[in-house]
């Protein structure tokens, strides 16, 4: 289910998590103009809550959208795979938050938040993120199925 509401605020998402198994999160501030607090705050405090809540409630899955940014450098580049993300990145304000926010996204993994899967939008229909694709082709009866890998 869609969860409206500020999920850089405890108090509008908390109750989105109790009962539920998965969460998928896919909030973030997505431009390239802006202050780097603004940022900052969606996109990293953001998704340290988002990350926090599900390890207090004993989510068993965080799915984290991450995005293609994150791979881009001042040249061309082919056939990236998702590990080689860079440590860092501050092309912008944009792609520097959204590789914090996956180290955020790692390290609640490291804590016991399940699987750790960071598709990026590009991979939803494309190499280099083989749950989404079938999902997105209609393989699988509902995305739950796509990240539980059965039809």
């Amino acid at each position: 289910a869609f969860c409206p509401g500020d999920f850089t605020d405890r108090r509008t998402c908390e109750a989105y998590f109790k009962g539920v198994r998965y969460v998928i999160h896919a909030g973030a501030r997505s431009t390239v103009w802006g202050r780097w607090e603004d940022f900052y705050r969606t996109n990293v405090a953001g998704t340290a809550l988002v990350a926090d809540l599900c390890l207090e409630n004993g989510i068993e899955r965080l799915v984290y959208i991450s995005s293609p940014s994150i791979y881009t450098v001042k040249g061309d580049r082919c056939d990236i795979r998702e590990e080689q993300a860079p440590g860092k990145n501050d092309l912008n304000h944009y792609i520097r938050s959204k590789l914090m926010a996956e180290r955020v996204v790692e390290d609640i993994h490291r804590k016991g938040v399940g699987d750790r899967h960071s598709p990026s939008p590009r991979a939803d229909w494309g190499g280099g993120c083989e749950p989404c694709a079938p999902a997105a082709a209609g393989q699988y009866a509902d995305w739950n199925s796509a990240y539980e890998g059965r039809p």
